[in-house]
């Protein structure tokens, strides 16, 4: 044992004392590169092939693009009203958009693209080894991301030598310094040309043990029941699913390796570790230069700018290729097949409503031209945003991710299957045509050869794939796709408004005053406009045509640039209009306006105190002055849920119907099934439509009246309408009443959409009137295209950023230090994709595999009684009390007609991964309620409380009473609330069948755990008692 350890250290002695000379021979080479001409070695790099090219299997067949919005942000306001895009619009800049491409030279247009010469261009790209060679000292101190670090001796294979990869390596370690000195290293980082963090890494790196041969099958030592492969995939796993910072994993690895004896091969060190998981990542990465002063491509790192003939620094971006992220998604146990989702029979509730991308025109579009229709080809949507890194800097990552459409939604919007494929990082927003180029070069290749795939059997898939849809916040949509900013005239990128100049104090804002009559933009005319505006920019480099600076990429990418580029709700509706509102309604600034009700915030904070959500709520309600601390999720919580039963008798009437109609429109496109026009059958009716004051009952011959119902038989149903106020059975006698009130019934169940287009025109056309023209900006005027967009890309939900900017937040947890960022980022969002193919090499019955699948599905411990099936289970522990028993027996065999058998009791019952709470559970937290649910009785769908979970077997007299081994079925007794009349209903064309004003009755019913449908929202408001169901089962509140 001591020979083998004495002919290890001799073994690294000598790597590290090889890895020393080459270093030096390096930083001497390249001190005399620098002094030799520029261009002669542009020229040189320019013969060579890329090697990443090779390794994702595209060729440089297409010419590069030469950047368009490489110009700088000349509006002074810039930021105010990028805030105000995503927040509201009181705070708009009084200044129009001047963000331009620069220079004519720097834009190209689409036709001229393919014909511009690769050398002109630049554009070119390096892969991992390629960098080592040409990073300067000062670059690698502005950049913060790669160090110092010389690969130019590599064997004629193409592979680098042991010494080498050790040190290519290096820079994916990072500082573990403490976080109080992070933002001030960050600073440094970012303006140092000094070498001396390149030199304490490379110090670190040559004290690490790496072994390159090393496979990870062999166990961790002699003896020991896990192998190294095991051992670092569970400590990997613990580092993504608890947020680890890098200086507590140290620690956690050195605490293993004193656990383990003398001789063990268990990583000691942060970059040992991290080198073991992303050999594979780094490898795949994509260096793409550009000049930092003009943003124009360059081929090396060591390229002069051709354009701007200046000295300048270069920087880069990183791109991660798409192909290999795919293979190991398909390298998945039933990846394949969950592609095939979109197929199923059983995938929708009904066969004509819009229920996922899948149901609109342009999925549809795809489909019908055959390439969707085959069932191996795939399409993406893109996403990309700013994400602030340091909160003294101003320095970001900018994140170019793809969210794969044909999975069910659960699936595409979890972080292993969203697929990062660039990375923009620095101080400034990405020049948008530089940063597609790589992204639309090889989806021209993708979508039009495809790919072949090898799945976890072996087999081989051709699949092809092409982008259809993008989402993003309003900046960075009017930058990606070339268009001027949201405060600047013609600055809607879905319709031709122009919008005009609000006076506020002694400034003005951008704003776009309703009009009925709005001509759409379309994509044939979007291409026009660029090539005007192309023309425009040789004499005046602002120009734009109608709002269009000029040719976006996003124009080959995508089938229709304006359909196809969605409105988010998140920063529109909850960040922008919600948000705005209740500034109106409750800042002290606005407290002389006729809207505000500052003087009763206090009221409204008593009320949202009262609030207890449900077990799949997040987060509980928060006092109104705390609201500049709201998240999206608490902002949507109380515009959907909450805010019209509590604005009652606070919100003048005026506007309050006002603001219903708002919460209504935005209900009706959000639903998990949404009606496009009237043309459903009636017979759907019988089990999906449900309304607040029309209900299904039980048969009737006749109508006829009962207290405060009118009951009567219609289209095969039994009807019944709630009578309310001074209404007498007399008034239904009013043939006019009884239509017009079916008539808008009809209007409500068959054409959702047409309904919710209304409703939002109805209240643009009125927001001006009601509170002032200097706050109808961009959010509100865009409320008017939600319900095409709709129809083109499915429900709200589909296209939503939620969950997207979750994944930017753990991007955030990417990396740890100041020092290698970007790199960092990418290595660890390689590592975390490739976990699912480290598990699958792991055996069946390995000890780890299921602890990984314990941890990364974490939820709080619970005791699982009996399983149900295979989404419910009983849990906790039974009840016997005797008197328990006997009321639940006796509901049980009046309702369900159970006469002999012996019953348990039980009080939580968690069913499709929501738990519910029986009234009677006492150990529930005092801001919850989650005992309040609908439910079909039959075939109509009824609201009510839950008493308790009855567990019932008919083995009475013959088993113990504590049996459990005999067959049982599942009921809850439920205590029914009925529907009542509320103001609600008194408001035209308001549609709020998801939020009930209730009444509690005295009958109780025992129901089949099975036809429970949701949990939901029970609270008290002005005395009255309200449930509202969720909206859909697909969102997490």
């Amino acid at each position: 044992m001591e020979n083998e350890e004495n002919s290890r250290a001799r073994a690294r002695a000598r790597r590290k004392a090889r890895y020393r000379r080459l270093k030096h021979e390096g930083n001497k080479r390249r001190r005399v590169e620098h002094q030799s001409d520029p261009e002669s070695s542009e020229h040189e790099s320019a013969t060579e092939t890329s090697a990443s090219e090779v390794s994702t299997g595209f060729s440089d067949e297409e010419n590069e693009c030469q950047p368009i919005g490489a110009g700088t942000f000349a509006d002074s306001n810039q930021e105010a009203d990028e805030e105000a895009g995503d927040g509201g619009h009181d705070e708009q800049s009084n200044e129009s958009d001047a963000e331009g491409p620069g220079n004519v030279n720097d834009i190209v247009s689409i036709e001229e693209e393919e014909n511009v010469e690769r050398d002109s261009a630049g554009g070119g790209s390096e892969d991992h080894s390629e960098l080592q060679s040409n990073v300067s000292d000062g670059e690698r101190a502005h950049q913060g991301d790669v160090s110092d670090t010389s690969g130019n001796d590599s064997h004629s294979d193409g592979h680098r030598s042991d010494v080498e990869s050790e040190g290519s390596e290096d820079y994916l370690a990072h500082s573990d310094s403490g976080s109080e000195s992070e933002e001030s290293e960050a600073e440094n980082s970012e303006d140092s040309h000094e070498e001396g963090n390149s030199e304490s890494s490379l110090e670190e790196s040559d004290e690490d043990d790496v072994d390159d041969d090393m496979e990870g099958n062999e166990p961790i030592y002699p003896g020991a029941q896990i192998t190294l492969h095991e051992s670092l995939l569970s400590i990997f796993t613990l580092l993504f699913v608890e947020n680890l910072s890098g200086a507590l994993i140290t620690k956690v690895l050195q605490l293993i390796a004193l656990h383990c004896p003398d001789g063990s091969i268990v990583k000691r060190t942060l970059h040992t570790f991290r080198a073991y998981f992303s050999k594979l990542g780094e490898s795949l990465l994509v260096f793409h230069f550009f000049c930092s002063e003009c943003k124009y491509p360059l081929k090396t790192k060591t390229s002069r700018c051709l354009k701007c003939k200046k000295n300048s620094d270069v920087s880069y971006f990183l791109e991660l290729p798409l192909l290999q992220q795919l293979q190991n998604l398909f390298s998945r146990n039933d990846f394949y097949q969950n592609l095939q989702y979109r197929f199923k029979a059983d995938r929708k509730y009904h066969s004509d409503n819009i229920e996922d991308i899948y149901d609109g025109e342009i999925y549809k579009g795809q489909m019908e031209n055959g390439f969707l229709q085959n069932m191996s080809n795939i399409s993406f949507m893109w996403y990309s945003d700013g994400v602030s890194i340091f909160k003294s800097s101003s320095f970001s990552i900018w994140p170019l991710c793809l969210v794969i459409n044909e999975l069910p939604y659960k699936m595409r919007t979890l972080p292993e299957n969203i697929l990062l494929v660039g990375l923009w990082f620095g101080k400034g927003k990405p020049s948008p045509n530089v940063f597609f180029k790589p992204l639309q070069k090889n989806m021209k290749t993708f979508t039009q050869d495809g790919h072949t795939f090898k799945l976890p059997d072996n087999s081989l898939v051709l699949v092809k794939g092409k982008i259809i849809c993008g989402t993003c916040d309003l900046p960075a949509k009017c930058n990606f796709l070339l268009f001027k900013q949201f405060n600047s005239y013609f600055g809607c990128p879905k319709c031709m408004i122009a919008g005009g100049r609000a006076a506020v104090n002694n400034s003005t804002v951008q704003v776009y005053p309703y009009s009925a009559n709005i001509q759409q933009r379309t994509h044939e005319e979007t291409v026009q406009y660029a090539r005007e505006a192309l023309e425009e920019r040789k004499n005046n480099k602002d120009a734009s045509v109608y709002g269009v600076k000029g040719p976006s990429l996003l124009l080959k990418l995508v089938p229709d640039i304006i359909k196809c580029t969605a409105i988010d709700i998140m920063h529109g509706v909850f960040w922008g209009v919600c948000k705005m509102l209740m500034k109106l309604w409750f800042s002290s600034t606005y407290s002389t306006m006729p809207w505000s009700i500052h003087h009763l915030t206090g009221i409204l904070d008593e009320k949202l105190k009262k609030i207890k959500s449900p077990s799949f709520v997040q987060r509980a309600p928060r006092q109104l002055k705390d609201m500049k601390f709201w998240k999206a999720s608490e902002y949507k919580l109380f515009l959907l849920y909450y805010s019209v039963p509590l604005l009652k008798n606070v919100l003048s009437e005026v506007y309050l119907k006002h603001h219903c109609l708002l919460v209504s429109a935005i209900y009706l496109l959000s639903q998990d099934s949404i009606s496009p026009s009237p043309k459903i059958p009636w017979t759907p009716w019988n089990s999906m439509i449900s309304f607040p004051w029309i209900e299904r009952r039980s048969a009737a011959k006749e109508p006829y009246f009962h207290g405060k119902y009118l009951t009567w038989k219609w289209a095969k149903t039994t009807w019944r309408v709630i009578l309310h106020g001074e209404m007498s059975p007399m008034t239904f006698l009013d043939v006019p009443w009884l239509m017009g009130t079916l008539m808008g019934f009809l209007d409500w169940a068959l054409a959702q959409v047409q309904t919710a287009s209304k409703l939002l025109m109805s209240y643009v056309s009125d927001f001006a009137r009601l509170y002032a023209l200097r706050f109808l900006g961009m959010n509100v005027h865009q409320l008017i295209h939600l319900s095409d967009q709709v129809l083109d890309l499915g429900p709200l939900w589909v296209y939503t950023c939620a969950f997207l900017e979750n994944y930017n937040g753990k991007i955030n947890k990417f990396f740890h230090g100041t020092q290698h960022i970007a790199m960092q980022i990418c290595s660890t969002a390689s590592m975390f994709m490739q976990i699912p193919v480290f598990k699958r090499m792991l055996p069946p019955d390995s000890k780890v595999k299921g602890f990984c699948d314990k941890l990364k599905n974490w939820r709080k411990p619970f005791k699982i009684a009996d399983v149900i099936d295979d989404y419910s289970y009983a849990v906790g522990t039974y009840s016997f009390n005797m008197r328990d028993i006997r009321d639940t027996g006796n509901v049980v065999q009046r309702c369900l007609n159970k006469f002999s058998g012996s019953c348990s009791i039980f009080y939580r019952l968690r069913k499709n991964g929501v738990m519910y709470f029986s009234e009677e559970y006492g150990r529930l937290s005092s801001r919850k309620k989650s005992s309040f649910i609908q439910f079909l009785d039959g075939e109509t769908k009824q609201l009510g409380c839950i008493l308790r979970f009855v567990r019932w077997s008919n083995c009475r007299n013959l088993c113990d009473v504590k049996c459990r081994d005999c067959p049982a079925q599942f009921f809850a007794t439920v205590k029914v609330y009925e529907r009542d009349f509320w103001f609600a209903h008194e408001y035209r064309n308001v549609r709020l069948s998801y939020m009930c004003k209730v009444t509690c009755s005295n009958r109780v019913v025992a129901i089949d755990v099975q036809s429970i449908i949701s949990l939901c929202f029970f609270y008290e408001a002005n005395g009255d008692m309200f449930i509202v169901t969720p909206i859909n089962r697909l969102e997490i509140e």
